[in-house]
């Protein structure tokens, strides 16, 4: 394992590969499961990125039975439980995948370290099952909604307006400031202070504490300065949040699905090693291209796929 290096292919062949305890903070984004097909825009031109297509076949079937056969007795439980709820089906399919990946990322976690998981509020209780195996339930620590205001409405359901962000520590001995990811109070508030009217924080004091509802970072709309032309883009703000609040300097941070490398750019940022691994080389063509063009790095490949 090196920091500050690219690794193309299967997350899971290169993690198996490492050392345990290297990392102190994953942050995984993987596909949300919603049997689409993506593709990268820039330039006008579309490139298949990545499939986030499920279904029950042969691999999910030896992914559970793999799983099922598992030393850890909490992990065998939680998978039989949810294949017992769910069956031989999609979805099932999708979780076993995470699953198996989500093992290694644990495994690779400092005892001081901390995963945060990206995932969609439809499957998140799911994860959040087997997060709790995995981790324990007593290292549980946030499920952080990012609200937001982009996409379209629908007369069908209130409109889906946010992501879910699972938070866990590896033990209760973990590295958390949030001192060093405060963000501006209101105006409206300020002014009350001001006033004196109702107010229970002194005028000067301008800012706070992130909570678990963070709907001041915007999701990236179609003509911002910061796309690269990656679908699923994530904005630049959140990473460094996650980063500088469950990091310090010279730490290393790991995303196993780093599509266009906002992760890496955060943690680059915020002075932290960083390792991506990405299965697409869309993806890794794209971080080379128009993120880290003047970047010295190592790209370590095994088999890249092209959506």
């Amino acid at each position: 394992m090196q920091a500050n290096a690219l690794y193309c292919g299967d997350c899971l062949q290169w993690m198996q590969r490492w050392d345990e305890e290297g990392i102190d903070l994953v942050y995984l984004d993987p596909p949300f499961c919603t049997q689409t097909r993506y593709f990268s825009s820039h330039d006008d031109a579309l490139r298949p990125a990545f499939r986030d297509v499920w279904r029950w076949d042969e691999a999910a079937r030896s992914r559970l039975q793999n799983l099922l056969t598992s030393k850890d007795a909490s992990l065998r439980r939680a998978v039989e439980g949810l294949h017992r709820i769910l069956g031989d089906v999609a979805l099932t399919s999708y979780l076993t995948y995470l699953a198996e990946r989500l093992v290694e990322a644990q495994r690779l976690l400092r005892r001081t370290g901390s995963l945060y998981l990206h995932c969609d509020p439809g499957v998140s209780h799911y994860l959040k099952v087997l997060l709790d195996a995995l981790f324990g339930q007593e290292n549980f620590r946030n499920e952080i909604v990012w609200h937001y205001q982009t996409g379209g409405a629908s007369k069908a359901r209130f409109a889906k307006k946010h992501d879910i962000l699972l938070f866990y520590s590896k033990t209760r001995d973990y590295r958390f400031d949030a001192s060093s990811v405060p963000f501006a109070r209101t105006e409206k508030a300020l002014l009350r202070a001001r006033h004196r009217r109702g107010a229970r924080i002194e005028c000067t004091n301008t800012t706070k504490l992130p909570m678990d509802v963070w709907s001041d970072i915007a999701a990236l709309n179609p003509m911002s300065k910061e796309r690269v032309g990656y679908p699923t883009q994530k904005p630049l703000a959140l990473l460094t949040r996650i980063v500088r609040a469950s990091s310090r300097a010279g730490d290393v941070v790991l995303d196993p699905f780093c599509g266009c490398g906002t992760t890496l750019q955060a943690a680059r940022d915020a002075g932290r090693r960083w390792i991506g691994i990405d299965a697409s080389r869309v993806a890794i063509e794209t971080m080379r291209e128009h993120r880290f063009k003047d970047w010295e790095m190592p790209v370590f490949s095994s088999e890249c796929s092209v959506g």
